[in-house]
């Protein structure tokens, strides 16, 4: 039941009213490769907006843990259609809330792609079957026009496990 439940909640685990605010951390969001003081691979840095509708599958996963396959399509800003395919690991060994780690490629109609890591905190609200979802992804290279990409982008949103289906929204920039 509890692996049904974090099924249905990492299905939409990116659904968000998005902003520039990390949401893991509660400070102002810079991308990656500011972060760390390198810089960017080319002067082209955009934004990147986009929604996807989503579908989560459950994979073996082991005790204390919840293994899934995030499917979505969708249209994004420097892609327009866009399909992606998440794997994602939900760590039940501490919390509420739960943190989840994972790797996403994103994929235009062309088949340039762009490929990322993330993370994620889901904060069950209480009595509900609605839960906090904040994400961050960190973007890592590509294919294409995206092989030297770098960026990132973030998400809130509230998750109702009562339906599979999600709604993922993204915002935020990157350079390619």
């Amino acid at each position: 039941m509890k692996k049904c439940l974090f099924a249905s909640l990492l299905a939409v685990l990116s659904l968000a009213g998005c902003t520039k605010t990390d949401p893991l951390e509660g400070t102002p969001a810079a991308t990656p490769l500011r972060a760390n003081g390198q810089g960017h691979t080319s002067g082209n840095t955009v934004p990147l907006k986009g929604s996807f509708t989503t579908v989560a599958t459950p994979l073996p996963s082991s005790p204390g843990e919840l293994r899934l396959q995030i499917n979505g399509a969708g249209n994004v800003s420097h892609l327009g259609k866009a399909r992606f395919l998440d794997y994602a690991t939900v760590d039940f060994t501490s919390g509420p809330p739960f943190h989840a780690t994972g790797t996403s490629t994103v994929t235009a109609a062309n088949g340039d792609q762009y490929f990322t890591t993330f993370t994620v905190s889901i904060t069950p609200r209480p009595n509900t079957t609605q839960s906090d979802v904040l994400l961050l992804h960190t973007i890592i290279g590509g294919t294409g026009r995206f092989s030297r990409a770098t960026g990132f982008y973030t998400g809130h949103d509230v998750l109702d496990t009562t339906t599979p289906v999600g709604l993922l929204t993204i915002e935020g920039e990157i350079s390619y």
